[in-house]
């Protein structure tokens, strides 16, 4: 499903397009780290008219590139690929740059047996989190983040209105690289959903990745980037929207539908 989803700049506004540029440049981490053999194999989305340039530039690279399947282009951050049959240009290849071929079919053949827990292991997320990923993502759940909440360590409040219990908040004390709230617009320290907001191996996962940052800005603009999560901030559904807030911004996207409102007060651990 593609988000339809906007994002309102309430204070700073040169501070939060510094903070979304970094994260475009955050974004080329795991293709980064599979050059540098930290990690094993990357998704990447390749436009069909561009993707013999791509794989040509990634041969350069002594990478590979393995076509998965070909789905139709979205605008903006999508939580489900919608499959085609790649007769468009403007159709997207979907697939994995590895290190050698062999991994790249053996990523496709554990594709194709729906082997998550192995898809996971190639992509370098914690087990704990492909569990959780196995656990509860399906074609109606395809956001998790109250997933992830509940699996938080909490403070839980009922939301009441006239004497009726209309919701549930939950306040969390948790890890900042483990935020994925951010990520429809791009700011984010892990690529994987953690399983929690107190998973200390996604923490050292999103570590990894922001030390990559530097290797295409400033050490002072990857504390920056880190330093944005590292705020108090709230989120909150109802009625198949959710509302994503800190002191400079507010995201608006979408959610799904519970027949409840859902809120969550993040605080960051230092």
């Amino acid at each position: 499903m593609a988000n339809t989803n906007s994002l309102h700049v309430l204070q700073n506004k040169c501070y939060v397009k510094h903070i979304l540029d970094l994260s475009k440049l955050f974004s080329r981490t795991p293709l980064d780290m599979v050059c540098h053999g930290d990690r094993d194999t990357t998704t990447i989305h390749v436009q069909k008219s561009k993707l013999n340039d791509r794989i040509s530039t990634l041969k350069k690279s002594g990478l590979f590139y393995t076509h998965l399947y070909w789905s139709k282009k979205n605008e903006g951050f999508s939580h489900v690929l919608r499959t085609s049959q790649g007769s468009s240009p403007n159709d997207i290849s979907y697939g994995v740059v590895t290190q050698t071929e062999k991994i790249g079919r053996e990523f496709k053949q554990n594709l194709l047996n729906n082997n998550d827990t192995m898809i996971g292991e190639f992509l370098g997320f914690p087990e704990c989190c492909t569990s959780f990923y196995e656990k509860y993502w399906n074609s109606r759940n395809f956001d998790l983040i109250w997933e992830q909440a509940l699996n938080s360590n909490s403070q839980t409040q009922e939301l009441v209105v006239d004497n009726r219990t209309v919701g549930t908040h939950k306040i969390i004390k948790g890890i900042p690289e483990c935020l994925s709230i951010y990520r429809y617009w791009g700011p984010r320290l892990c690529f994987h959903i953690p399983c929690s907001l107190n998973c200390e191996q996604s923490k050292q996962v999103g570590l990894k990745h922001l030390s990559y940052l530097t290797l295409h800005t400033s050490q002072e603009s990857a504390r920056d980037y880190q330093q944005f999560f590292y705020q108090e901030a709230n989120w909150y559904t109802k009625n198949g929207v959710s509302i994503t807030r800190n002191s400079y911004l507010k995201g608006i996207s979408h959610y799904p539908k519970y027949k409840k409102m859902l809120s969550i007060h993040f605080e960051p651990t230092l």
